[in-house]
C-alpha cells in the first residue's frame, strides 16, 4: 500500500460499482460464494456511508467558513473534487 493513495469520492464510487460487477456477475447456485459477496458488499455499503458523511462535514465546514470567513481563502479538500 502507497504512502500517498488518490482518495476521492470518485474512486471511492468505482468501488461501488466495482462490487455491483461482482454481484451481478455472481453464480447464485453457490449459496456459500453468494454469501460471502453480500457481507462483502454490506461491508463496502457501511464504509461508503461513513465516507460520505465525512465529506458532507467536511463540504459543510468549507461552506460555513466561506460564509463566516468572506475575508480568508477558503480551502476545499481535493477530495471532494472529483
Amino acid at each position: 500500500m502507497s504512502a500517498q493513495r488518490d482518495n476521492t469520492l470518485g474512486r471511492l464510487g468505482g468501488y461501488v460499482f466495482s462490487e455491483l460487477d461482482r454481484l451481478d456477475a455472481m453464480e447464485t447456485s453457490d449459496a456459500d460464494a453468494l454469501k460471502v459477496e453480500i457481507a462483502r458488499a454490506k461491508a463496502v455499503e457501511k464504509l461508503v456511508k461513513a465516507q460520505v458523511e465525512v465529506a458532507n462535514t467536511t463540504l459543510e465546514t468549507v461552506r460555513l467558513r466561506a460564509e463566516f470567513m468572506a475575508s480568508e481563502k477558503v480551502h476545499v479538500p481535493r477530495e471532494l473534487l472529483s
